[in-house]
């Protein structure tokens, strides 16, 4: 029996239908780690490197989800342009690589470097996120700026604000300072 090629265009269904419910379920259940490891609460006073661990831990979770997110969304962003699915490809596979780097590196020096790569890095993909929303992105299909506001690109959002203001407060920490020097 010889195998029949399917049109792209009837492959499309799945992509459709079942990845904004995955990626938003991924981005969900993130957060909800994320929460739980920064939320728990000990009748013993915490030292702070459990404290930053728990904090890396979370960053790791959230970058390597919001990373998948963006993996899975390759397919929908590449119809409107290559370049778009092509950024999704290269942030997606940085945020994994990140998370999986900051939950393994335990070398000060090379984590000082991690967390600052972390900031500008998730600042910049935040500040695109609002900029395609309000001018017309590059390669647009529409020439006009973007007026989805869907639970993924809050999600993204969100994890993208969140990993910025966790590194910042490692960085600005006293204890932190100490174990750098």
């Amino acid at each position: 029996m010889s195998k029949q090629m399917i049109p792209m265009e009837q492959t499309t269904g799945f992509w459709e239908n079942d990845i904004p419910p995955i990626t938003n379920w991924i981005g969900v259940f993130s957060l909800g780690m994320m929460s739980a490891l920064l939320a728990f609460k000990t009748n013993n006073p915490i030292s702070f490197e459990i404290r930053r661990r728990r904090i890396i831990i979370s960053i790791a979770i959230i970058s390597i989800a919001v990373g998948l997110i963006h993996l899975l969304l390759i397919h929908e962003h590449i119809q409107v342009s290559i370049w778009w699915g092509l950024f999704f490809l290269i942030s997606g596979s940085a945020q994994v690589i990140y998370g999986i780097l900051i939950g393994f590196v335990k070398k000060p020096s090379i984590l000082m470097v991690l967390y600052y790569i972390g900031i500008v890095g998730n600042i910049i993909l935040f500040i695109t996120f609002i900029l395609a929303r309000v001018v017309t992105p590059p390669f647009s299909s529409t020439g006009t700026p973007e007026n989805e506001w869907d639970p993924n690109g809050i999600i993204t959002l969100i994890i993208e604000a969140a990993i910025p203001v966790l590194l910042i407060y490692l960085l600005k920490c006293k204890e932190m300072r100490t174990i750098i020097k």
